[in-house]
């Protein structure tokens, strides 16, 4: 509603759109948000603004305006309060109207100048915030069919003067459509049939670099051993057919270890975990297709007796 700038910020590769004190941006949407999907974004606070309250919607239709106390009365609304006022500062704020249309609140300490990564993920009603990595909040049953019509973001401003001139920097915005909440089923299988392999564990390319949308299923497997204390697991890691053998075989192996240092850095004894790879030798897809390449590059668990 009141424009926004593409902007090229010092230190940072990518461009970044700058959303202005009580601008509201939306997507265009021709149909609602699948019911299965994750949405991601980097913000950015500058630290030129003593305050700062970046916005974001699921709801009904797109409503200018957001209330800095009040939740929406038919959209789910979360941010993050950055102010020098004291007792305002440092808040990560939620609602909806099912929640009696207050803001609840959690503390939250953002960083100016920096990424903040945002991640969104949504199974049908329920909807889990991952804030760079950290799951920040899960709330089933509270998201609605109707807050699938619309997303939006927008500068909360408020009364307060410091807040006529506050803004935000958003980039890397990525909306992808998800099958339906696989986590629950990839533990109920690993504790039941003894062994589990997932592609949800995502890696840069050519790289044992643990990319951040995999940090969802490392912390379910976290939370499976700390639940199941005499649980351990062997972690396997598996490539496909690119590149050399010996080169994929070490790969698996590094790639298995930073899994197990995940785990171990989330609390897990690391007595608990035994790392290996296969590298290309065991695939179960087709390395002749890109479909069946991502099917081979995967981590496999394995309970140990």
């Amino acid at each position: 509603n009141l424009g926004g700038e593409l902007k090229k910020l010092k230190g940072f590769d990518e461009k970044y759109l700058k959303v202005p004190a009580k601008a509201v941006i939306n997507l265009i949407q021709t149909k609602p948000l699948p019911n299965n999907f994750t949405l991601e974004f980097d913000v950015i606070l500058p630290a030129d603004q003593p305050y700062a309250c970046p916005g974001f919607n699921f709801g009904e239709k797109v409503e200018p305006g957001m209330s800095f106390l009040l939740a929406p009365r038919k959209a789910i609304h979360f941010d993050i309060l950055k102010s020098e006022r004291s007792g305002y500062n440092n808040q990560l704020r939620y609602g909806t109207y099912a929640m009696n249309n207050v803001l609840k609140k959690i503390d939250f300490t953002p960083q100016s100048n920096q990424k903040i990564h945002w991640a969104f993920e949504v199974n049908n009603t329920r909807i889990r915030l991952f804030i760079d990595g950290k799951k920040q909040l899960d709330l089933p049953g509270q998201y609605l069919p109707i807050f699938s019509n619309q997303f939006y973001f927008s500068s909360v401003a408020t009364g307060w003067a410091e807040s006529k001139e506050s803004y935000f920097y958003i980039s890397n915005f990525v909306l992808a459509e998800t099958v339906a909440d696989a986590r629950s089923k990839i533990i109920k299988e690993l504790l039941e049939k003894g062994s589990v392999s997932t592609n949800a564990i995502q890696f840069e390319v050519n790289s044992d670099k643990i990319l951040p949308e995999s940090d969802a299923i490392i912390k379910q497997i976290s939370d499976a051993l700390k639940e199941n204390v005499s649980l351990k697991l062997r972690v396997i890691g598996h490539t496909d057919s690119d590149g050399d053998d010996a080169k994929n075989l070490i790969l698996s192996k590094k790639r298995s270890a930073s899994v197990k240092n995940k785990l171990v850095i989330s609390g897990i004894n690391t007595a608990r975990l035994i790392t290996d790879g296969k590298g290309e030798s065991q695939p179960i897809g087709d390395n002749k297709t890109a479909e069946g390449k991502a099917e081979n590059r995967r981590v496999e668990f394995v309970k140990v007796d």
